[in-house]
């Protein structure tokens, strides 16, 4: 199963049609419901998806009721507060709903991000200047941040299990699989050991790991490489591959037009027939995209 990710057209963008003529086109299986769209807009183009003879096999959770508004963000699964969490969940909850009702066998799960003093956009100015290669200030800024993340992390990783028990319990009832999405920074939860240590406290044919090389490589990049251990297990408990490359520590460039960690990349262990989805640029060329579908499928 080859699955064209939203994101690449995304509809409020350019339309429904765009990204379903973009599946039929480039001979994609299906599409990925996530970014760019909200639940009503997802709930719109799933007819059209069906319509087209492809299939909807993996929706993001959560998906926002509505657009966020300028410095709103959606609530997280892995809030500490109750109340974002609950709200959080109830979105996750109505996406899941949304996938049981078109046989979709995927719900992909984002926690959210952590709320660390320094900023991920202001380190990533640091690298694009190489000073975390010269060892100030972006060094010392990077460890003062993983600091900050080992002390407050636990807090996150509970508000996580507690999500995780309601949605396994909702996935169960409809049919479901999820996949938990692994960070690709110390800005994101939960990194490949927390994710490894979330999944392995649930029956495996309900909660799976997506394996995402860029995000790996964009690790490897800030020096917090993946063991090739801890690779070996996440393949075996791989439940969704997400085909993109990386350029330095930005993610989401189509296959071939990216960085490629052949190591990172290699799916062996990871289960057969296990679905993948396609992501890269919005400004990603019909050609570009149909290209890397035919590498990518071989």
């Amino acid at each position: 199963m080859f699955l064209c990710a939203t994101g690449l057209r995304p509809p409020p963008s350019v339309g429904q049609d765009a990204i379903v003529r973009l599946a039929s086109e480039t001979g994609c299986d299906g599409v990925a419901i996530g970014d760019g769209c909200t639940l009503p807009i997802a709930a719109s183009l799933v007819p059209r998806v069906l319509h087209a003879g492809l299939r909807v096999d993996a929706v993001a959770a959560p998906l926002p009721e509505r657009p966020p508004g300028p410095r709103k963000r959606l609530p997280r699964l892995c809030a500490a507060d109750r109340d974002e969490r609950a709200a959080a969940i109830e979105l996750a909850s109505r996406a899941c709903a949304l996938a049981g009702s078109v046989g979709a066998s995927l719900v992909v799960l984002d926690m959210g991000a952590l709320p660390l003093a320094l900023r991920w956009p202001d380190l990533a100015r640091h690298f694009r200047r190489r000073a975390l290669l010269d060892g100030e200030p972006g060094e010392a800024a990077l460890m003062a941040a993983l600091g900050e993340r080992r002390a407050t992390v636990g807090m996150a990783l509970d508000g996580c299990r507690w999500s995780l028990d309601a949605l396994v319990r909702e996935a169960e009832r409809r049919q479901l699989r999820l996949a938990l999405a692994l960070a690709a920074t110390p800005w994101g939860v939960p990194s490949p050991r927390e994710g490894l240590e979330l999944a392995a406290d649930y029956d495996r044919a309900r909660l799976g790991l997506v394996l995402d090389p860029a995000r790996l490589s964009v690790l490897r990049h800030l020096g917090l490489a993946i063991s090739s251990e801890r690779l070996a297990l996440l393949r075996v408990s791989t439940a969704l591959v997400v085909e993109n490359e990386a350029v330095g520590i930005e993610t989401g460039y189509l296959p071939g037009l990216g960085e490629r960690d052949d190591d990172l990349a290699s799916r062996e262990g990871v289960p057969a027939q296990t679905a993948a989805v396609l992501t890269g640029r919005p400004d990603s060329t019909d050609a570009e995209v149909a290209a890397a579908t035919r590498s990518e499928s071989r």
